[in-house]
């Protein structure tokens, strides 16, 4: 009995000792290795390159001591075996540049003092191009940390200038019109600006919109700017529409096409007095229709107590009684798109 009292107490201080040590052994541990909250200090940025240029993306971090970073590519997060190149020695301290051996242009340059883990690409072409994204992976002590997924652009300069896809012309007063300026493929994406006349068409903002498309036949991209002119009137007639095209990584970077806008819209007209003094009686009145529209409107005089039918000029000249007081006189234009009247009252002294 009491030799199975004392081996059963050996066990539980033995079980105690071991708990009592590894409680001490992983303190001992977090005090030499605290636990950090795993993150990315400085990420990775989109990068646009010319052909045949060395580019580095960088990766500053704080992580735990044992937590590995690795770089993904185009969502592939296992680049495989890197080798060491060399080491170099700065102020910063040592640098170790490790090359993939399956993506040879592809190298890690590892500053464990400052915890820098760039990636850097030579001799950059177009097959290098896709997402890259920096990782810190998860350890027993801290999850994982990633950074934005950012983009490699190998740079395509347009070849062409841009083009302005008009409607039929004219367009007609009251129905809407799409103006379209589309780019010549590049790489990044040209920009487009659309001016009437020398103005920029920015302030009916419902009116644009940007739409940006991949070349499937260059893999290059594609810039399209769609305005919406909702009713064309007079305002839009004889307009010079330009379209002007930027790209910013050449020297040639602006480049412009334009195009002119006609409108058939509804006449508009206007009766203008050649009167110096007040009308009075038994003297003459002379008054001007003023009409202009697209086509050009025809225009006849009208009134309600004279008979003007058979009056073609655009001045006429009324004998003022006191008949004709208080009476109106317009006149009427007409065109294919529609008609408008206008008209005066005669007030006689």
């Amino acid at each position: 009995m009491i030799s199975t009292y004392r081996r059963q107490l050996s066990s539980v201080i033995i079980i105690y000792v071991i708990f009592a040590l590894t409680i001490l052994i992983v303190n001992t541990f977090e005090h030499v290795h605290p636990r950090i909250n795993q993150k990315i200090l400085i990420e990775p940025h989109n990068i646009n390159a010319y052909p045949g240029e060395t580019i580095q993306f960088p990766c500053i971090v704080s992580k735990q001591f044992d937590a590995t970073v690795t770089w993904c590519w185009n969502d592939f997060c296992t680049l495989g075996k890197a080798q060491l190149v060399r080491h170099e020695i700065t102020n910063n301290g040592l640098i170790s540049i490790y090359q993939y051996t399956a993506y040879p242009k592809f190298r890690l340059i590892i500053n464990e003092r400052l915890n820098h883990y760039n990636l850097s690409i030579t001799d950059v072409s177009d097959k290098d191009e896709g997402i890259f994204q920096c990782q810190i992976q998860r350890t027993m002590y801290a999850h994982e940390a990633r950074s934005n997924r950012v983009r490699l652009t190998v740079i395509a300069p347009p070849n062409d200038q841009p083009k302005l896809l008009l409607p039929s012309m004219p367009l007609k007063q009251g129905q809407s019109a799409n103006i379209t300026c589309l780019s010549s493929s590049s790489k990044p994406a040209s920009k487009l600006i659309l001016y009437k006349n020398e103005q920029i068409l920015t302030t009916e903002l419902s009116s644009l919109m940007y739409i940006y498309e991949l070349d499937i036949n260059t893999n290059k991209n594609l810039t399209k700017l769609i305005y919406t002119i909702k009713d064309p009137d007079s305002s839009w007639n004889n307009i010079i529409i330009k379209c002007k095209q930027i790209y910013e990584f050449t020297n040639r970077s602006q480049v412009d096409v334009v195009a002119k806008i006609q409108v058939h819209y509804k006449p508009k007209a206007r009766i203008e007095s050649q009167n110096r003094y007040p009308l009075t009686v038994n003297s003459t009145a002379t008054f001007r229709c003023i009409v202009h529209g697209n086509p050009e409107p025809q225009f006849k005089w009208f009134a309600n107590s004279i008979d003007l039918t058979s009056l073609t000029s655009s001045i006429i000249n009324i004998p003022l009684s006191k008949h004709v007081h208080n009476h109106s006189i317009g006149c009427t234009a007409i065109n294919s798109v529609g008609m408008t009247n206008t008209s005066i009252r005669l007030l006689i002294r």
